[in-house]
């Protein structure tokens, strides 16, 4: 199977599941980083399994463009969303604030320095 062959027979299904995996995202931009990187790798592809090859293409893709949306934090700014009674739930993932309580005072001194 040749790389043009390739996207003839699977680029509806890069699109349906990008669709699905980054709907809030720039699709069309997504879709061509797809290809992009497929044909990247189109050397080391072995030519079995074509739609896992490229559904796992997708979804490393949609995560990489998820985290990059994220806001990062210093520990310093953790530190310190943990006494403001302002703090945005929504961007803080609930298991680190948990972790971070439960550190003794102590500990939690020692992660803002």
């Amino acid at each position: 199977m040749t790389f043009e062959e390739c996207y003839e027979q699977w680029h509806r299904f890069v699109r349906m599941r990008v669709a699905q995996q980054c709907p809030s995202i720039d699709r069309e931009d997504v879709e061509a980083t797809v290809w992009l990187k497929a044909l990247q790798g189109w050397e080391r592809f072995n030519g079995e399994h074509p739609m896992g090859w490229l559904g796992i293409i997708v979804r490393r893709e949609c995560i990489d463009r998820y985290r990059k949306r994220r806001p990062v934090y210093s520990i310093e700014e953790w530190m310190g969303t943990l006494q403001e009674p302002s703090v945005r739930w929504d961007v803080i993932d609930p298991a680190l604030v948990i972790a971070l309580r439960a550190l003794r005072p102590a500990q939690q001194r020692v992660l803002a320095l």
